[in-house]
């Protein structure tokens, strides 16, 4: 893992036919706003995306922005997903326990969660819709 990245957590799969489905639907709606202003803020960093599902919509901005990025599908160890998270500088988190622990655990310089996460969070969080 280079030390300027961006880490996405995308749940998609299995989460997709439980009851958030609506909330994980608007959250990649989301994404695919904020990520140009990602893009042009830190085009020089790598994006490594960690998902259960097809993340085209958002490799395809960035393959066309020219922008570095390891996809990450969910055959991944564990430990090296939790490494990713733990130790990215920027951390975009998805609608799960997983992500959400991870916002407590590192240094990040930026940590973006979903509007609608309501567990105890750190202080230094975004709300996804609040990213400017």
């Amino acid at each position: 893992m280079c030390d300027d990245n961006i880490v996405i957590h995308i749940r998609q799969g299995d989460a997709l036919i439980r009851d958030r489905v609506d909330n994980i639907i608007k959250h990649n709606k989301q994404l695919l706003n904020i990520i140009p202003k990602l893009v042009e803020k830190y085009s020089q960093y790598t994006f490594y995306i960690h998902s259960d599902g097809d993340i085209t919509f958002l490799t395809d901005i960035l393959t066309e922005k020219k922008i570095n990025y390891v996809n990450f599908d969910k055959n991944e160890h564990i430990l090296n997903v939790l490494s990713d998270f733990i130790y990215s500088k920027i951390f975009i988190t998805g609608h799960s326990s997983l992500s959400t622990v991870c916002t407590f655990l590192g240094d990040h310089k930026v940590i973006i969660v979903p509007d609608d996460i309501n567990h105890s969070l750190p202080n230094n969080i975004i709300r996804i819709s609040d990213y400017k």
